[in-house]
């Protein structure tokens, strides 16, 4: 294969869509599902909210994984890419591979054949937009710990409260995610980070899995609010429970991503993290 040729970050619908599709949403402006104090009474602390919401996840089996591999479809448009409308549209089957503490991989094989890859090898976030032709991105370290901290496996929620960022408890709010959908009352617990950015994450008071995300990203002085819907949640191998069916939605439109098949502590070489 031919050096990679190095350049500065850019859009295109294949970049939107693997931007997309780190088991959490990226940069587009667009307001939060309305959500209003709810008439339901707080009976749980957050203490106790983050200790049902662990054991709802896996626990100290989830604790335990050191590898994952994902397979699936990510369906996406892409609004703001120019005509013809063919351009706009992706539905693709896609691999992602993480390997604890910080390594991530993603591969998309989009329909005319090429592959597009996107990962951490634990220092620096890059990607390769269609292999064949040898471009390689690499992403803003900014963007790279946004796209890192939403693909943990042990979710946003757990992986803030291990780094230690402050979590604002907000009690029960009312989640309406669109207007054909009943409200429904969630725990939210609200994350602050050092650079300025937030996350507001939503409990199901029941399952206590994470039902949606309402992150508050600062970029180039510009504050960009985007959503995370999840769902179809699933116990799998090792004890540990994932949604197996996220939407993602910005100003840019709505993607889809469904999970087939999740496999736990399956043999992954470091080298498939490395930048060609």
């Amino acid at each position: 294969m031919p050096r990679p040729r190095r350049r500065a970050h850019r859009s295109s619908p294949v970049a939107v869509l693997l931007a997309l599709s780190l088991l959490g949403p990226t940069a587009g402006l667009i307001a939060s599902p309305a959500a209003r104090p709810g008439a339901v009474r707080q009976t749980l602390s957050l203490d106790e909210v983050l200790t049902r919401h662990r054991d709802a996840r896996g626990g100290d089996a989830l604790r335990a994984v050191r590898t994952l591999r994902s397979t699936g479809t990510i369906a996406s448009r892409a609004d703001d890419v120019p005509d013809p409308p063919d351009a706009r549209a992706l539905s693709a089957p896609f691999v992602q591979e993480i390997q604890v503490p910080a390594r991530l991989r993603l591969e998309i094989r989009t329909a005319d054949g090429k592959r597009h890859i996107q990962a951490s090898d634990g220092g620096r976030f890059w990607a390769l937009w269609g292999i064949d032709d040898g471009t390689l991105t690499e992403l803003p370290p900014a963007q790279a710990a946004r796209q890192m901290r939403l693909a943990a496996i042990e979710g946003p929620l757990l992986r803030a409260l291990d780094a230690g960022h402050p979590l604002e408890w907000l009690g029960t709010v009312q989640l309406r995610p669109d207007a054909a959908t009943n409200v429904r009352s969630v725990y939210r617990v609200r994350v602050r980070y050092p650079n300025g950015d937030l996350t507001d994450i939503d409990i199901d008071p029941t399952s206590f899995q994470i039902v949606a995300t309402h992150d508050t990203w600062h970029i180039e002085g510009s504050i960009v609010r985007v959503v995370g819907l999840y769902d179809d949640h699933r116990a799998i191998d090792g004890g540990i429970t994932l949604p197996h069916q996220i939407e993602q939605v910005t100003s840019q439109g709505v993607r889809h991503i469904r999970i087939d098949h999740i496999a736990v502590d399956v043999p992954i070489d470091p080298a498939r993290f490395q930048a060609p």
